[in-house]
């Protein structure tokens, strides 16, 4: 069996799965090969080599005898969480070893990481969950998505988001981060210029703040300017920003107007006619829901048919999964 992760236009493929976990990184437990095609000019395939990309799987130059657990992708970089707890990195970007712009087209240990079950990347920055339930983060800094405190701009190597315990899952955006905790709530800090850390606010947090009105939580997803969250009861809250629909409430004009002129909540509400969610993600002006029964629904904007068909929507557009969470590749259902 395999499951392939795609973000910045690239894949990431992992075989022999034994389990996955779909979570805001959508990540996979593995005992495996990391293959990997697409863009390759920055070391992104990870080979040892610097093609301007392939169409055909490559396989990831990892150390001999490392067993993988997951794989995760920011923008131009990849990681790979090994069975021991440490984490392998390549690419170019937020490497962790205390260089902003290190590009590296093999695998390389992330400098002082251990006892990490979790990756997630994007925005030129990255969050690592620990097995003692606390979050490691580095990189991009600009609006607080580090969540350490520090003002500084950028954070070259791995350090601790201020207050956290008990982390479940966690989620980067392109501008802020999120962590599900253990019960049910969840935090947010970074960037909130269209109210995506649900806080009430459009101020940036240099720490974690918790997002209002959220329980029982199960799963989260950040992305450009809006965030989800899906429910044990099956439903699904969003915030943030709305310009093209991307919180499936039935419109665009609404239910706020952020300080940028777009629509926007910066509080949760509810996606429209969603139920028996399991897992969520979002892009950068669309979003998605797994159902139980292995169905997908799709809203926002459908650029490059994101959607499933041509048409940008404000409401969930049902449909049936081709691949784990491969944008745009599934049939069209009915609505």
């Amino acid at each position: 069996m395999a499951a392939a992760v795609r973000l910045a236009g690239r894949c990431l493929a992992l075989t022999l799965v034994i389990g996955l976990v779909a979570s805001a990184s959508a990540t996979a437990a593995v005992s495996g090969t990391v293959l990997a095609w697409g863009v390759g000019g920055n070391g992104e395939l990870g080979n040892g080599a610097k093609p301007n990309g392939s169409d055909v799987p490559v396989s990831v130059s990892l150390p001999p005898g490392v067993t993988v657990k997951s794989i995760a992708s920011g923008e131009l970089d990849s990681y790979a969480v090994l069975s021991n707890g440490r984490v392998m990195v390549w690419g170019v970007g937020t490497l962790g070893n205390g260089k902003i712009t290190e590009e590296t087209d093999v695998p390389v240990e992330v400098s002082g990481l251990s006892g990490v079950i979790a990756i997630s990347a994007e925005g030129n920055h990255t969050l690592a969950l620990r097995e003692n339930g606390t979050v490691v983060a580095w990189g991009n800094n600009t609006s607080g998505q580090v969540g350490s405190g520090s003002s500084e701009l950028y954070i070259y190597t791995p350090v601790a988001v201020k207050g956290l315990s008990e982390v479940t899952a966690i989620s980067a955006g392109q501008f802020d981060s999120m962590a599900l905790l253990k019960d049910g709530k969840v935090m947010a800090w970074g960037g909130n210029y269209s109210g995506e850390l649900g806080d009430g606010t459009q101020t940036e947090r240099y720490v974690p703040v918790e997002v209002k009105g959220l329980t029982n939580v199960t799963a989260i997803a950040t992305g450009w300017e809006d965030s989800l969250a899906a429910r044990e009861d099956g439903t699904v809250m969003v915030w943030g920003n709305n310009l093209e629909g991307q919180l499936g409430i039935g419109t665009h004009k609404g239910p706020e107007k952020c300080n940028n002129g777009d629509a926007c909540s910066t509080v949760p509400v509810e996606v429209s006619g969603l139920g028996g969610v399991v897992a969520v993600a979002t892009s950068l002006d669309d979003s998605m829901a797994l159902r139980e029964n292995g169905s997908v629904a799709d809203w926002g904007i459908n650029i490059a048919g994101d959607l499933g068909d041509a048409i940008d929507r404000s409401r969930p557009l049902n449909g049936h999964l081709w691949s784990v969470f491969s944008w745009g590749r599934w049939t069209e259902g009915a609505n």
